[in-house]
């Protein structure tokens, strides 16, 4: 496995390192990374991880930290790159949940429609739900992620719960429109 540096100095550190059998254990080392990050179900993002994992840990060589003993620090580097990889998955998971779950019509009729139902099931909510659904899907693009950190500031909640608060006010939300929508309510 080659390592992916955008210069050699921080593997020539990491390399120098590990004395003259560098190479060898650099590989072993990579093998080894690669089998966690595979049995922690990081499939197929495995080699990856082990890169950036040796990657971190040759910076931090460069930069002169003295790491000893070497295996046992360079496993709790892949353990935190192993959850920052799962923390990323679940947040993109739950943003692309809440962008895709409601089904808007195609045709202005039914676009009418649908907007009446969504409002009177809005009008259900209590007040705060209200604002934060409303202000949660208001702005689009980069200003969508600028005015959502700016919400979660003044609700005095990180991002990550705003997003979360929206979704379960949202998963609530749709049924109500559906069922409007099918007429049956």
């Amino acid at each position: 496995m080659t390592p992916n540096f955008d210069n050699d100095e921080p593997l020539n550190a990491l390399l120098s390192y590990l004395n003259e059998r560098g190479t060898e254990t650099y590989e072993e080392l990579h093998r080894m990374i690669t089998m966690l990050c595979e049995a922690r179900g990081c499939n197929p993002d495995a080699e990856e991880l082990a890169d950036k994992t040796l990657d971190i840990v040759a910076r931090r060589i460069q930069k002169g930290l003295q790491i000893v003993p070497l295996t046992p620090f360079i496993y709790g580097v892949a353990r935190n790159v192993i959850r920052d990889y799962w923390d990323s998955r679940k947040r993109k998971k739950t943003e692309s949940l809440i962008e895709d779950v409601a089904v808007e019509p195609n045709n202005t009729r039914d676009r009418e429609q649908w907007d009446d139902c969504l409002e009177r099931c809005l009008k259900e909510l209590s007040p705060d739900c209200q604002y934060l659904i409303r202000e949660f899907y208001r702005e689009n693009k980069q200003a969508k992620s600028d005015h959502r950190k700016a919400l979660a500031r003044q609700l005095g909640i990180t991002v990550n719960a705003l997003v979360i608060r929206a979704f379960k006010i949202r998963r609530n939300l749709e049924p109500c429109v559906r069922r409007c929508v099918d007429g049956t309510i």
